[in-house]
């Protein structure tokens, strides 16, 4: 018979007093936004330095041009946020996780493995992404004993193909209880019999002895 593989379930309620661990999850290295825009306010500076050194007038449009896409380039991973956690802020959230995905009940929707593009994962909250701006909120206390977030954590590195890790400790495997000793007191009747057997083996070889030295002195 083929076990059947195992499902995590989960439910909770998005409070305030799990949003801000979610946001700073969220916000801490959004997906996809700092570097294309840095490289746009990056190219968009370099025009400018160009327009300066070939003494143009367009030298001042370009300098705006590159702040207004670094002040993009922030804001949108924080508008991003805003429009995601309205789904999940003040809302009960159910579901399970098992070998084939996510499913969000509570939502009506599912989350293969196979689709899922990254997740971010700290000691206290789990973000598991469809998208650069589609994520899953998972936690610790979401699940009925800290044993099974450490599972599902385990199971989001194995699925999941990019997956940031920052500051979460993986737990290290119980340690197998080595067998105790067993006492010398505890087997009283063991020892009594290996003397025993010890004082009859002295027995006989004494009187093997003694037999070879009578063979001697009958023999002279």
């Amino acid at each position: 018979m083929t076990s059947k593989p195992a499902e995590y379930r989960f439910q909770a309620d998005v409070n305030a007093r799990n949003i801000p661990e979610l946001r700073r999850l969220y916000l801490h290295r959004p997906l996809g936004y700092p570097l294309s825009y840095a490289i746009l306010a990056a190219a968009a500076l370099g025009a400018g330095v160009f327009a300066f050194l070939s003494k143009s007038r367009e030298a001042a449009f370009w300098v705006l041009v590159s702040a207004a896409i670094v002040y993009i380039g922030f804001a949108l991973p924080k508008i991003a946020y805003a429009r995601w956690s309205r789904q999940f802020a003040g809302n009960p959230v159910n579901g399970t996780v098992d070998g084939n995905g996510i499913y969000l009940h509570s939502h009506m929707q599912e989350f293969p493995w196979s689709q899922t593009v990254a997740a971010k994962i700290s000691p206290k909250a789990a973000l598991v992404y469809a998208s650069k701006t589609d994520a899953l909120p998972l936690q610790p206390e979401f699940f009925a004993s800290e044993a099974e977030w450490h599972q599902v954590v385990a199971l989001i590195q194995q699925r999941v193909q990019r997956v940031y890790m920052w500051g979460y400790k993986i737990p290290a495997k119980p340690v197998a209880a080595s067998r105790p000793r067993q006492s010398r007191v505890a087997r009283p009747r063991v020892m009594e019999l290996e003397i025993e057997l010890r004082k009859r083996l002295i027995i006989r070889l004494l009187r093997v002895l003694s037999r070879v030295r009578e063979q001697k002195r009958v023999g002279r």
